[in-house]
This record gives C-alpha cells, structure tokens and sequence, in this order.
C-alpha cells in the first residue's frame, strides 16, 4: 500500500485524487491554522479555497512538490489563488496547509 503522505505521486493522480477527495469526502478535507491565518490576510474564506478545489479549471503546479516534515505537499489553484495540499498517509484525505492569493 502507497503512504501518500511520504512518497511523491504524479501530478495526474495528485489531480484525480483531490477532485474525488472533494466530490465524495469533503469532510476529510481540513484547514491548518497556518493556512487559515494565511488565508485571512489575503481576504481569502473557506468557501474560496473550496471552489478552486472543485474547479474544473483548477491545476497542480507542475515542479511544485516539495517534501517538507516527512509529507510532500502539492501546489494547486488557478492564476488567481493557489493552495498547498498535503494527503493524508492512506489518501483519503487532505490538510490544506496553506493558501493564498496571487
């Protein structure tokens, strides 16, 4: 079984995996403290970081993965807000670690 919190995955599946997570099991999408602190100072809301993650106009970042803490953390967004997503270790979930607007 794959640790998606610890081994990189590729963009199309990162893609994949964040428009299901969000279609079927939004209650297993969660917002750090950071990302939330980062959100406020760029007037961002829950509700704007959620419509980029269901946008179909949405994208990872290629060359954006980084592993930070034991996680890889994947850029996502649109040109106008982008958020930092990190899955949790059996990929049904994620935490939003950070976002902001461009």
């Amino acid at each position: 079984m794959i640790d998606f919190k610890s081994k990189r995955i590729d963009n199309n599946q990162v893609l994949q995996m964040i428009r299901e997570i969000v279609r079927k099991s939004p209650q297993n999408v969660f917002f750090s403290a950071h990302a939330k602190t980062e959100m406020e100072d760029d007037n961002l809301i829950i509700s704007d970081i959620v419509n980029i993650l269901e946008s179909v106009n949405s994208r990872v970042i290629p060359q954006k993965e980084e592993l930070k803490n034991g996680s890889y953390r994947y850029q996502y967004g649109t040109s106008k807000i982008i958020a930092v997503i990190s899955f949790w270790p059996n990929g049904k979930g994620f935490n939003v670690v950070t976002a902001w607007r461009k």
